[in-house]
């Protein structure tokens, strides 16, 4: 008989579906574009060797020696900004350590099931080690939606101490997320301070991230660290007031540019009804002129 599932549903449970899958991508694309990089940048190398070279030995046409790591130098480099770049947008400056990735992932691809390579996957590719080099095809065929059967709550795995700890962690965090969103479409920009409010609060989450991975290896020690969870608790926490506190005065600011922009759309069709009626009064008092009446 199989064992009864827990349906997603918790702040942590849509942590570990919305914001996680990010992170686990963009270290190891961080990692895959510095070897990029590297890579271009030695075959440029190579190739200004091989022309330097060509031409001394065979004149004009040694040009033709170093064609072949060019084109290769300037693949990679390409691809490592494509890296970078996915990466800095996807995650900014966040980064995990292997310890994060390796118990963010298994929380990660519990939650998900057969979706995690579409909700961690980008430019082709979804993560499975922390390395430059572990990456596997995107599948072509997707599975049904994240909140089927095969989709399984943290709790399941979790010491029901831990999972608590990181429910109260996660609330603060998501709600710093939608106060950032909130503020972003209030006027189509973001916060100045969002990109590095959202570090900050990855981060803090990470930190949480870590003291509930020895929590859960070492059920013993989990009062003597419940401090520190605490700790990061109470930074999201802080977080999250001072970015509510944020968004309310930037939504409080653009209300009343919003609520004029309204009035004036409103005179302006006033002002368009009445000339209208003003029309159509001179046309009939035309059409009577006339005795088309």
């Amino acid at each position: 008989m199989s064992e009864p599932v827990t349906p997603l549903g918790g702040s942590f449970d849509r942590y570990l579906v919305n914001r996680a899958p990010l992170l686990l991508w963009s270290t190891p694309a961080a990692r895959a574009s510095a070897t990029n990089r590297s890579v271009g940048i030695g075959l440029c190398c190579l190739s200004a060797a091989l022309v330097v070279v060509g031409l001394a030995t065979v004149g004009v046409l040694g040009l033709a020696f170093g064609i072949g790591p060019a084109i290769g130098g300037v693949a990679n480099l390409l691809i490592s900004s494509a890296w970078r770049n996915r990466a800095r947008k996807t995650a900014g400056d966040t980064s995990l350590s292997d310890a994060q990735w390796t118990f963010l992932h298994g929380l990660v691809t519990h939650a998900l099931g057969p979706s995690y390579p579409f909700r961690a996957s980008y430019l082709g590719y979804y993560p499975v080690s922390n390395s430059w080099s572990g990456w596997k095809l995107t599948p072509k065929a997707k599975p049904g939606d994240i909140h089927s059967a095969s989709a399984r709550s943290a709790r399941e795995i979790l010491d029901p101490r831990v999972y608590d700890l990181l429910e109260a962690a996660a609330k603060q965090f998501n709600l710093i997320q939608a106060c950032l969103a909130q503020a972003t479409s209030t006027e189509g920009t973001p916060l100045r301070e969002a990109p590095q409010l959202q570090v900050a609060a990855d981060q803090a989450m990470l930190d949480a991230l870590m003291v509930a991975s020895a929590m859960q290896d070492y059920p013993e020690n989990i009062e003597r660290l419940r401090p520190s969870a605490e700790a990061c608790i109470s930074a999201l926490t802080e977080a999250a007031n001072l970015v509510a506190s944020l968004a309310t005065a930037k939504t409080l600011t653009a209300a009343p540019q919003q609520a004029a922009l309204l009035r004036g759309m409103l005179d302006d069709l006033r002002i368009e009804s009445q000339a209208r009626t003003e029309l159509s009064e001179t046309v009939d008092q035309q059409k009577q002129n006339l005795g088309l009446h």
